[in-house]
């Protein structure tokens, strides 16, 4: 009896460590299975946000920078002045091609508007004007979305005027997208005239 009670425990301990040696199965799952996981690390992982790209003309030259703006060249353009009873305006721009920059007059109200044409800045943004005496920066409109124009809007009595007027024979109206380094003509100091 205890020769067979040896013997089973003998077969028992050489059973226990048979087992002990056979390698636990890989917990690993393989690259398919991880695909089709639905508690897969890549399919958990937060998406990274991607960033807008800001496309630029290649061949576009690069605006041009100054120390001191007075020593910009001024932008190619002449002023036209234009009347009406209820109106004036002085419109900046090269012949035939649509105006850059315009002051107006509106003779029932006598408020000055100025209009940087061509853009459409947010609802906000500033329209800088620079002169030799004066900088300010100017809330802006965009009163027709679906027309490229943003505007500001200046009381007739404001020093800024004057200041545009006589600035060393040119100022500056600056946005974010471009600055006009335009000419101090008789056509801006008769558009503020007329609507004092």
């Amino acid at each position: 009896a205890s020769h067979s009670a040896i013997a089973r425990l003998l077969c028992l301990s050489s059973a226990l460590l048979a087992a002990g040696c056979v390698p636990a199965p890989d917990s690993t799952p393989s690259p398919d299975a991880a695909a089709t996981s639905p508690s897969s690390p890549a399919q958990s992982a937060p998406e990274v946000p991607r960033t807008m790209a800001v496309t630029r003309d290649p061949n576009a030259p690069p605006a041009p920078t100054f120390e001191n703006w007075l020593d910009a060249p001024r932008t190619q353009g002449d002023w036209t002045y234009t009347g009406t009873a209820r109106k004036t305006s002085a419109t900046f721009g090269e012949a035939g091609s649509k105006p850059r920059f315009a002051i107006l007059c509106d003779l029932d109200t006598r408020r000055i508007t100025l209009a940087r044409i061509g853009i459409t800045l947010a609802e906000g943004m500033p329209m800088t004007i620079k002169t030799e005496a004066l900088e300010r920066n100017l809330p802006t409109l965009t009163p027709d979305r679906s027309v490229a124009e943003t505007i500001a809007y200046i009381s007739p009595d404001d020093p800024l005027l004057d200041a545009m007027a006589l600035s060393r024979g040119r100022f500056a109206v600056e946005t974010s997208y471009l600055t006009l380094y335009l000419p101090a003509w008789a056509e801006v100091t008769r558009v503020i005239e007329d609507c004092r």
